[in-house]
């Protein structure tokens, strides 16, 4: 982007663990202390992305390469700056590499985990224990968007995380749960070691490829 004389700069965000984390949130909340306080809120600082720049016309067509191809007489590169970027990371990678994989296998491992017995049976024993309690829930996910909780961190959202989490520890759902998908992801992994192989090589290489720009 400097090249065509643009300053584009993307803040990074801290890297963040523990309730930050999405996956902290697979099976519904999980932090008993921060569901206390917060209930279904996330906590504070927990923003995941940041803001990106706005971008002109002209910005656009260097950033992405899509529109003219070129600008005040300078070739724009084939997918623009991010393509000629991605190039670089990937110019000692390995081939047959598919950095989507991750999401795809999670996803897939996830689907498969909700439909299996032994998580349905769980899921069920933990809406049980919720109606009980007078709180009716067909699964740990649905009170995360449940419109009568607002932003889910009122008074009503706090008590019903509270009722969230004890059942959830009544039912071992998140045990259950976790289990289950892990092995359903072990299996995953096996029948494509292939191609997990040349993704995790592919990503070593870019991170290389990265470190040495950062040293640079």
């Amino acid at each position: 982007m400097r090249r065509f004389e643009f300053s584009y700069k993307v803040d990074v965000p801290a890297v963040k663990g523990g309730s930050a984390d999405s996956n902290s949130r697979r099976y519904g909340i999980t932090d008993s202390s921060l569901a206390a306080r917060n209930g279904y809120g996330l906590a504070a600082g927990a923003e995941a992305h940041p803001a990106t720049p706005e971008l002109g016309a002209d910005e656009q067509t260097v950033l992405y390469g899509e529109g003219a191809s070129s600008l005040d007489g300078r070739a724009v590169p084939q997918g623009g700056c991010i393509g000629e970027a991605n190039r670089g990371l990937d110019a000692h990678s390995p081939k047959g590499a598919d950095f989507t994989l991750t999401q795809q296998l999670g996803f897939t491992s996830f689907q498969q985990t909700q439909q299996d017995s032994r998580v349905r049976k769980v899921v069920r024993a933990w809406s049980d224990c919720m109606a009980g309690q007078g709180y009716h829930y067909a699964n740990p996910l649905a009170p995360l968007s449940d419109p009568k909780l607002g932003d889910g961190t009122g008074a009503d959202a706090i008590a019903t995380a509270r009722a969230d989490l004890d059942c959830k520890t009544r039912t071992n759902l998140v045990g259950v749960s976790f289990t289950v998908e892990s092995a359903y992801q072990q299996r995953l992994i096996e029948q494509r070691a292939e191609l997990v192989k040349a993704t995790k090589e592919a990503r070593d290489a870019r991170l290389r490829v990265a470190d040495s720009l950062g040293q640079a």
